[in-house]
């Protein structure tokens, strides 16, 4: 279950506890936020020696048990790598074991054991295995409920219950049947409120854990990552630093991401999160700045994992591409091929679009990189280059209308957007691209903010209808909340 939904929870690197501060009878409240201070700030080596230290000691607690279990957990999320997983499943049953077996009698166990089997829900997700995802998750559901009963009133609780509803709610369609098996259910903006009001009651290390996944949850629904002199808004962790980055990014901000990259190196002692020079490299390659091909390099031979070797390669190809490197453009299109895997929704589209037959359009290319890094007169300037009439193929001509339709909605010719994207959707049906679904995805926001809720449904009723493309989930999912607010 959850499969897709919960890739973008590695796409968006998820890295949040979902359990509760320790018992004061055994790990001490000040034990417990130094240790979880030095995962949230990914120095995990030094965690990891505070973890066997107190693991040591006579009857320390669940919560001792349960921070082990979270290092790793993040670890594997981060590294990304099918053996970390393996290596995770064992421990986390012998961890809940050991919970059970030793801390029966207490009723903080539950939460955390709760905790455990939701976090191994995800990484069975994230690596394919969907019914075990949907057994754990349902298992975890279950416990929460006995947290509930036996601690009412726990604010912990109310994280998980968030939790529960923003990753439910975010399922994509395919897999609503397993759900219902499971008997899960979940409302995303319901998640974001009860997340939202947990957040206002945390203070120190759970508040910093509970920024991590405030802004993710904000991110997940659409929603700025936090208004100035939000304390979620601070830079103070270098988790903090990637949601910031990969927001800014994806909502078309290269040059925020450059001035937040740039200068800054990660401390030697946290665990490295290559995924910050991906980031990096590409809004360098949306800036068309040479620097970009260095960015990508980096995170290739930084990461650890599987996941998102495909993008990098791509956007590799593109930068050889633009910089007229025939010889590297190839290589780097073929390893696009050869390398990395299919799980992730943007590696998806990236071995899609390497495996067309045809080059890509280099001014069509250049205007993609210019709007997707919020430079839109230079991409509008860059578009004015190309005569319709020259284009080679139909993709290109729909690309063409449709980068058309995005350029004049983001600089306020609406009815120019609203004219170029029902010709896209009209022109694009039947087709795998994203452009015609993001075409009436945008339409149907563009009638929401007129006040025009028949259109509006509409439009986002045809999203979902004919959302074929690689980024089906993260568009389907925006039509989702767009329908939800309507009605």
């Amino acid at each position: 279950m959850l499969a897709k939904f919960t890739r973008y929870i590695a796409i968006c690197l998820v890295m949040f506890g979902t359990g509760g501060r320790a018992n004061s009878q055994h790990l001490s409240s000040e034990i417990y936020a130094t240790i979880l201070g030095q995962i949230l700030s990914l120095h995990f080596e030094s965690a990891e020696s505070l973890i066997n230290e107190y693991s040591a000691g006579p009857e320390m607690g669940p919560g001792i048990v349960y921070l082990r279990n979270y290092l790793e957990f993040l670890d594997v999320l981060i590294a990304g790598n099918m053996s970390g997983y393996e290596q995770y499943l064992s421990g986390a049953m012998a961890r809940l074991d050991s919970i059970q077996s030793k801390y029966g009698h207490l009723s903080d166990r539950l939460h955390l054991i709760s905790a455990i089997y939701l976090q191994s829900s995800f990484l069975n997700a994230i690596h394919g295995d969907n019914f075990r995802a949907a057994r754990n998750f349902y298992v975890a559901k279950r416990y929460h409920r006995q947290a509930e009963s036996a601690r009412p009133g726990d604010p912990f609780n109310d994280k998980l219950e968030g939790l529960f509803n923003l990753f439910a709610g975010a399922a994509p369609a395919e897999y609503h049947w397993l759900m219902r098996i499971f008997g899960i259910r979940g409302d995303m903006q319901l998640g974001l409120e009860q997340l939202t009001e947990y957040h206002e009651g945390t203070s120190g290390q759970d508040r910093l854990e509970s920024c991590l996944i405030l802004l993710y949850a904000r991110q997940m629904t659409g929603l700025e990552t936090g208004e100035k002199g939000d304390d979620c808004a601070e830079d103070t962790l270098t988790m903090h630093r990637y949601f910031h980055a990969y927001h800014a990014l994806k909502s078309g901000h290269s040059r925020e991401v450059i001035e937040l990259l740039n200068d800054w190196e990660q401390d030697p002692g946290e665990r490295a999160l290559a995924y910050l020079d991906l980031l990096h490299g590409e809004a360098l390659l949306n800036s068309t700045d040479k620097g970009a091909g260095d960015q990508l390099i980096r995170f290739l031979d930084r990461t650890r994992g599987d996941y998102f070797i495909k993008t990098a390669w791509h956007k590799l190809s593109w930068h050889h591409f633009l910089e007229g490197d025939s010889s590297a453009y190839h290589i780097a299109r073929t390893n696009v091929i050869e390398k990395g895997n299919m799980m992730l929704d943007a590696d998806i589209q990236a071995f899609r679009e390497a495996s067309e037959d045809v080059m890509p359009n280099a001014i069509l290319l250049r205007s993609r990189l210019y709007f997707d890094g919020g430079f839109y007169l230079r991409a509008s300037e860059t578009l004015q280059e190309i005569n319709p009439g020259d284009l080679a193929n139909r993709k290109d001509s729909l690309e063409y209308t449709y980068r058309q339709a995005r350029i004049a909605d983001l600089l306020g010719g609406k009815d120019e957007a609203i004219s170029k994207y029902h010709e896209v959707i009209e022109a694009g049906m039947g087709s795998t691209w994203y452009f015609p679904s993001n075409a009436a995805l945008h339409l149907g926001m563009i009638y929401e903010e007129m006040g025009d809720t028949a259109q509006a449904l509409d439009s986002y009723q045809t999203c979902l209808k004919m959302n074929r493309s690689a980024y089906k989930n993260s568009i389907g999912n925006k039509a989702k909340l767009g329908i939800r607010r309507l009605k």
